[in-house]
């Protein structure tokens, strides 16, 4: 989709080129979130998150999605409202970040290989779409390479990536 001519479905201002954005599930009628719809400014979301509950909400659907699904991607944790899965077709961990609203994977290759990751560093992540920044005081920022959006992790560091990933690490090994 070519979200730069598209309108955002909370402030119904028009989403520009670089802007970070969030494609909102359909959800079912039912869902305390089914009226909201589209793609959306990020900040615009985070600002409705505090009254709606919007980050749990999605985590809890996801986490219980996820649970269920035996054949595209399955749930490995849950970290606050941060889900992990394994995308079992890809071979890849997806981040389902429901803090900052943005999702991103990373091979297993990768994973697996990774014995820290330090600070003022990049690694390219969604399949080479994307480059993962970790900056000097440890803050990420994913730089989308095609929309050129950059998402700044604001609820998730490098210390709770690095914990994650151990815990990814130790599962595996057991």
């Amino acid at each position: 989709m070519n979200h730069h001519k598209a309108i955002c479905g909370l402030c119904y201002l028009k989403i520009q080129k670089g802007q970070p954005v969030y494609y909102f599930p359909r959800l079912h009628a039912i869902h305390p979130l089914a009226d909201i719809k589209g793609v959306l400014h990020v900040a615009c979301l985070k600002g409705i998150d505090t009254q709606r509950n919007v980050a749990q909400l999605l985590a809890d659907t996801y986490e219980s999605m996820l649970y269920q699904s035996k054949q595209h991607t399955q749930l490995i944790m849950r970290d606050g409202n941060i889900i992990l899965g394994h995308c079992i077709h890809e071979d890849s961990i997806e981040f389902y970040n429901f803090e900052d609203f943005c999702q991103f994977s990373i091979s297993m290759t990768i994973v697996i290989t990774l014995k820290d990751i330090k600070k003022d560093t990049s690694i390219l992540i969604n399949k080479g779409m994307s480059h993962l920044h970790v900056g000097s005081e440890g803050a990420l920022v994913i730089e989308d390479l095609v929309s050129t959006a950059r998402y700044e992790l604001t609820s998730f560091n490098l210390l709770r990536l690095c914990g994650l990933i151990k815990i990814l690490k130790e599962s595996r090994k057991n």
